[in-house]
């Protein structure tokens, strides 16, 4: 599968700055997205959680604002045209690249997550969380990176050299931004890693990322491809 992307690169001193104040849909908007959340929420028995999503307000060089969302009004408006054109929501994301002796790690998405289930993607990839700004309202989003990576691959912060800010990569079918950021390891990660988000990891040489590319091409995440573009991997 391929997405619509649109790629542009980052500062190497990025501020991700969470703005004041909250959207304040119309109130015939709320209506239309109560009952699309309350239709899924009754679908899904009791498994769909209303918690706040982060999505990308405004850019201005060296710096992208922020706003936390409540996680129905994105949902909802992936479900209609007309509350997509009406919201225009995108949320933001962090994707890593991980560089460790020549090899680059991939990750099965599981089969029940929302967005490309069952596809290939780099690792670590996540959400962005807004609920704890720093000074100036400051979100730390490459600390955010190194939680994904211990979540995800067991690596500790200190077998980490440095994440590196490469490109703003929007999904527009997905609505979503990435931070694209290159991480460079001391060592390589545990070759047994078992988490909730991915069925299988695989290390991949460079020598053989054309030809993992060529196999699984049609169910490798859009960023994930473009990211390995951008960097001239394939």
């Amino acid at each position: 599968m391929t997405g619509e992307l649109t790629i542009q690169p980052l500062d190497r001193n990025l501020q991700v700055i969470v703005a004041p104040g909250l959207i304040a849909p119309a109130e015939d908007i709320l209506q239309v997205v109560d009952g699309i959340w309350k239709e899924a929420a009754d679908r899904s028995q009791g498994k769909l959680f209303d918690g706040m999503v982060t999505c990308l307000s405004s850019i201005e060089p060296g710096k992208l604002y922020v706003q936390p969302v409540p996680y129905r009004l994105f949902y909802a408006q992936r479900q209609s045209a007309k509350l997509r054109a009406a919201l225009d929501l995108k949320a933001l994301a962090v994707s890593g690249i991980i560089r460790c002796h020549g090899a680059v790690l991939f990750g099965k998405r599981s089969p029940t997550v929302t967005q490309y289930p069952g596809y290939w993607e780099l690792v670590p990839s996540g959400a962005l969380d807004a609920g704890k700004p720093g000074a100036e309202g400051c979100l730390d989003y490459k600390q955010q990176i190194l939680d994904e990576l211990k979540e995800e691959c067991a690596v500790e912060p200190a077998d980490v050299v440095c994440v590196s800010p490469l490109a703003l990569i929007l999904d527009v079918g997905e609505a979503t931004y990435d931070i694209c950021c290159q991480i460079e390891l001391k060592k390589s990660p545990p070759d047994s890693i078992s988490n909730d988000e991915y069925t299988q990891i695989e290390s991949i040489s460079d020598r053989q990322l054309s030809r993992f590319y060529a196999e699984h091409s049609g169910a490798l995440v859009p960023t994930s491809a473009a990211i390995l573009k951008y960097q001239g991997l394939i």
